[in-house]
C-alpha cells in the first residue's frame, strides 16, 4: 500500500463480507466455499485491519468492522445463514484477539452490524434503506470516536451480545 504509508487515519473502516454458498450446509460445503467465505469475511479484514494500524492516529482513532447480528451467539438463536453466520462470529472473535494483541486502551474498536439492508445480499424484503443504515453507522462510529474500548453494536448503538 505505498500510496498511503504516509497517512495517518482517524478512521480505517474494513467492509468485507460474502453470504456464501446458497445452500448454507455444512455438510454439502465444499472445503473451497468454505475457505472462500472465511477467509473473505473473517481472515482478509484482521489481515488488512494489521496492516493499517500504524497508520492510525494515535489521538482518537476507530478501527470498524462490518459485521452482523447473525454473528451474534446469544442472539442468533434461529440458526439462519448458518454458513454466514459462522463467518461473522469468527470475524468477532478475530476482533476480540485484535484487542487483546494491540493492547492500547485508546483504541476504539467496533463490530458493526449495519441492519438488514436493501442491498444485492439483503434482498428486496430488508426493511432498511442504505441510506439509513450508512447514516446509522457514521452516527455511531462519531459516538464512539476517542472512548476507547471494543463493543459490538448495530445502527443504532444497540449493544448486541457476542
Amino acid at each position: 500500500m505505498p500510496q498511503i504509508k504516509d497517512e495517518k487515519f482517524d478512521l480505517i473502516f474494513v467492509n468485507a463480507g460474502i453470504s456464501g454458498p446458497e445452500h448454507q450446509s455444512a455438510v454439502d460445503a465444499t472445503p473451497q466455499e468454505i475457505l472462500e467465505l472465511f477467509q473473505t469475511n473473517a481472515i482478509s479484514p484482521i489481515r488488512i485491519a494489521q496492516r493499517l494500524l500504524g497508520q492510525r492516529n494515535p489521538a482518537h482513532s476507530v478501527l470498524a468492522f462490518m459485521s452482523s447480528q447473525l454473528g451474534s451467539l446469544g442472539h442468533n438463536t434461529s440458526g439462519h445463514k448458518p454458513l454466514y453466520s459462522a463467518s461473522k462470529a469468527a470475524l468477532n472473535m478475530m476482533t476480540r484477539n485484535l484487542v487483546a494483541e494491540v493492547a492500547d486502551p485508546t483504541l476504539t474498536i467496533l463490530s458493526l452490524h449495519p441492519g438488514w439492508v436493501k442491498t444485492d445480499m439483503g434482498g428486496d424484503a430488508a426493511p432498511l434503506t442504505i441510506a439509513t443504515s450508512v447514516k446509522g453507522v457514521v452516527d455511531q462510529i462519531e459516538h464512539v470516536s476517542g472512548k476507547g474500548g471494543h463493543a459490538f453494536i448495530d445502527y443504532q448503538g444497540h449493544s448486541l451480545p457476542w
